[in-house]
């Protein structure tokens, strides 16, 4: 595990790396699933921690702009400080899972991203990678004690019934609320932290529906992109 100067050289290297990242999501490309990845890896070596995570999608989502804006800019967000605190959040996700003791995090990520990868090529999941990879972190941070086995990577990546896009939507109502606390008073760890336990919660339903339209969004601007690269 680095520490002093070792540590620092180490985060220089993965802000580099962030760099590269954000630039392809500035090209149109998809580098988040990369991004979930690198930060189990970065975790598990040392190199950052959950204290890292606003950092990390900082420099990440501000690259990803700066190159962008070249090409038009990204889309705009209604709520870009709301969006930035489920980003990072989830980011924080991913660095949680590589800083356990008990599994090993890099091995287990990485069937992860293979399972998706073939899943997704079958059509047997629907979400995007860095979502998916997201629900597979999740279910791992809450079961510590044994790495999950690709079924249980399947089983949480599975569509919800209509009785849990309406347990979402309520939990979603209830994020929204803590989320004007914070704007009127400030985050305060409590506050933090349940957002945090919310958000798990709503991933594990499936996602609102809100949520659910914007995945739809991005996966058809995702086909239509590879369209055109294929065409060019």
């Amino acid at each position: 595990m680095p520490t002093g100067g070792n540590r620092a050289a180490a985060q220089s290297q993965m802000f580099n790396e962030i760099d590269e990242l954000g630039e392809i999501e500035g090209k149109g490309g998809n580098s988040r699933a990369t991004l979930g990845v690198k930060c189990v890896e970065w975790a598990t070596q040392g190199v950052a921690d959950v204290g890292d995570a606003a950092p990390i999608y900082d420099r990440y989502i501000n690259k990803a702009e700066g190159v962008a804006a070249v090409f038009g800019g990204l889309k705009p967000k209604k709520d870009p400080e709301s969006g930035r605190k489920q980003n990072v959040s989830k980011v924080r996700q991913f660095l949680k899972m590589g800083g356990l003791k008990t599994i090993d995090p890099i091995r287990v990520i990485n069937i992860a991203a293979a399972v998706v990868k073939d899943a997704r090529g079958k059509g047997t999941i629907s979400y995007a990678p860095f979502d998916a990879l997201l629900n597979i972190a999740r279910k791992q941070c809450g079961q510590t004690q044994a790495e999950l086995t690709a079924e249980e990577m399947l089983e949480c990546n599975q569509p919800r019934t209509p009785g849990d896009v309406i347990e979402a939507d309520a939990l979603g109502a209830i994020v929204g609320k803590i989320e004007k606390y914070e704007k009127a008073f400030g985050a305060q760890t409590e506050t933090t932290e349940a957002l945090e336990q919310l958000a798990a919660r709503i991933e594990s339903l499936g996602g609102t529906t809100a949520q659910k339209k914007e995945r739809e969004r991005v996966r058809k601007k995702a086909e239509k992109d590879a369209a055109k690269v294929k065409r060019k």
